[in-house]
């Protein structure tokens, strides 16, 4: 009884299984997704395989599935996607964004039937990709499919965009010149940069619109930086420490500068640590990338960079503060004429390549610094060193009388100041010197600013001008008044008064037998002088030559019949 009740326990288990199996087989058939569509495909068939990329629209700053399948030949396939290349609009030279040593896709995916590969485009412009394909069949077969795509997005400028807008705004905020630019751009892209600790992205596409970058996306975005400011420079590669930084030109002279040290964030010594590799010659550089010596030793080494006049911490001071801290001790060898000594370094604690590199800056700076023994010259060199300063002098020779040599006008006679001429001892390394007086020279009055202008009735004359040859003084050009003038006007019958005549120019009126009814004269420009006239009157003739007339009074031909009483208006000036 027991078995088969058993028996049938067993046969509804099994009917309910089979129940639960047939209802799970329905539940997959029900979830199963149709196959998604793509916006944009692209297909290439090659030995009976056939692969497909199948993609949407793309956005920037937002990622871009590349969906990979293939058909044919054996159903399993391994996927691979190559570094992809950017370009800017309107140009056609590709840059290439991701380094394919490091990249996550330097290896072909496992074997799948389909694979999915991402990737985030993030300026605009064209992206360039390559995807490879591997069936699996016997013999293999592996091919690829280029798939080019342009994008444009206001809010995600291509990187030309990025490089001209940092330019402009360089320009804005710098004095112009190239050191400043320089240094204004190195901090601008080491704000916006962070080192790429995947050692993926190597592209000024990528440390200037996703902020990642090894040394080569810095060295690229400011080598892009400093091309579009005008300002020459190379890129520098130590292949044994595989690491690449910028040579720039600036003032005619080649420096080293490595963006990519400099851009940190510590402050373990006393000073800023993220201007260290702006401005530094090729030897100092070497301490830092010994194999950088291997490079600007060779003959055909083109950016020799041997100058510190530039280098940052010499234009900020900090060299010569430091040079400053040693004067006392260098001062004290020379007293006791040492022709070699060595000081010891005052950062001696710091790691080998960082205070191998300040002693090196350092060390210019002494050197810049002027050195004497007493009253003679003292001609010094020194080296710096991880540990120490090395120094060469020879000093000026003993003499007890000073040996004058020609003199130089140190400062010009003018015609009214005084000059200086200042004569050096010529005795070797000897510093004195002596001044004499130059007397000035004085006006030089040869040359001709001006002719005379004559004055007339109507304008002022000018007295002639003459100039100093040697300077701008000038004498003469006295103004000269005008010329005085008898000016009158005279009231015709039926006319009334005309314009006023100067200086024996006819007035009235002739063959009109028109009558001569008043006359107004006046004496211009001259206020010492009087009028004296006669008058030819009808019947009567001319009369007899007036005195001086006041103001209002009668005309000499009052009492004539011939000729009408004066206007109580004229006048005669005196």
């Amino acid at each position: 009884m027991r078995n088969k009740t058993k028996r049938r326990l067993y046969r509804v288990i099994s009917l309910l299984v089979c129940m639960l199996m047939v209802v799970m087989n329905i539940h997959i058939v029900q979830v199963h997704a149709a196959e998604k569509s793509y916006q944009y495909c692209q297909t290439k068939t090659e030995k009976g395989v056939t692969f497909k990329v199948e993609w949407d629209e793309p956005k920037l700053g937002e990622e871009t599935v590349f969906h990979l399948s293939a058909t044919g030949g054996n159903a399993s396939n391994k996927y691979y996607m190559t570094s992809p290349n950017y370009s800017n609009p309107g140009s056609t030279e590709r840059e290439m964004l991701v380094d394919p040593t490091y990249s996550e896709w330097k290896n072909y995916t496992k074997e799948c039937s389909t694979y999915d590969l991402k990737f985030k485009m993030t300026a605009s412009g064209t992206y360039y990709f390559r995807f490879y394909v591997m069936n699996m069949s016997s013999p293999v077969v592996y091919f690829s499919i280029d798939v080019t795509i342009s994008v444009s997005d206001a809010d995600h400028p291509s990187v030309d965009s990025i490089v001209e807008s940092a330019v402009a705004q360089c320009n804005r905020k710098t004095t112009g010149s190239d050191y400043d630019r320089a240094l204004w751009l190195h901090n601008w892209l080491n704000a916006k940069l962070e080192y790429d600790k995947t050692l993926a992205w190597c592209s000024a596409e990528g440390a200037l619109t996703r902020g990642l970058g090894t040394c080569e996306g810095y060295q690229r975005a400011y080598a892009k930086l400093l091309t579009a400011a005008g300002i020459p420079n190379e890129r520098i590669e130590d292949r044994a420490d595989n690491h690449t930084w910028n040579a720039v030109k600036l003032d005619g002279e080649w420096y080293q500068v490595d963006c990519t040290w400099d851009d940190t964030s510590e402050h373990w010594y006393d000073f800023d640590q993220r201007y260290m590799y702006f401005g530094l010659t090729d030897e100092l550089m070497a301490i830092a990338h010994e194999h950088h010596a291997d490079l600007y030793t060779t003959s055909g080494y083109q950016t020799r960079s041997t100058s510190l006049a530039n280098n940052y911490l010499v234009r900020n001071g900090d060299a010569a503060k430091w040079a400053e801290a040693y004067r006392a001790r260098i001062q004290a060898k020379l007293g006791a004429r040492e022709t070699t000594f060595t000081i010891a370094a005052d950062n001696s604690s710091y790691p080998p390549s960082y205070s191998g590199i300040l002693n090196g800056i350092t060390a210019y700076a002494i050197n810049q610094m002027d050195w004497s023994c007493g009253n003679l010259d003292v001609s010094l060199q020194a080296a710096g060193s991880a540990t120490q300063f090395t120094f060469q002098v020879s000093y000026a020779e003993e003499h007890t009388e000073h040996r004058w040599d020609a003199g130089t006008v140190t400062k010009a006679a003018t015609c009214t100041q005084k000059g200086i001429r200042t004569y050096r001892c010529t005795a070797a390394g000897c510093k004195q010197t002596r001044t004499e007086e130059l007397p000035a020279l004085g006006h030089s009055m040869t040359r001709v600013v001006s002719e005379r202008v004559a004055p007339t009735n109507q304008s002022d004359g000018r007295e002639r001008v003459i100039g100093c040859s040697r300077c701008d003084y000038t004498e003469g050009g006295a103004a000269i008044s005008k010329l005085a003038s008898v000016a009158y006007s005279t009231h015709v019958q039926s006319i009334g008064w005309q314009d006023v005549r100067y200086n024996g120019t006819m007035a009235g009126t002739s063959g009109m037998a028109k009558r001569l009814e008043a006359i107004r004269i006046n004496i211009q420009n001259d206020s010492n002088l009087g009028i004296q006239y006669t008058t030819h009157c009808q019947t009567y003739g001319w009369l007899p030559w007036s005195f001086l007339v006041p103001k209002g009074a009668a005309a000499p031909a009052s009492n004539y019949g011939g000729m009408i009483q004066n206007n109580p208006n004229t006048f005669i000036a005196r």
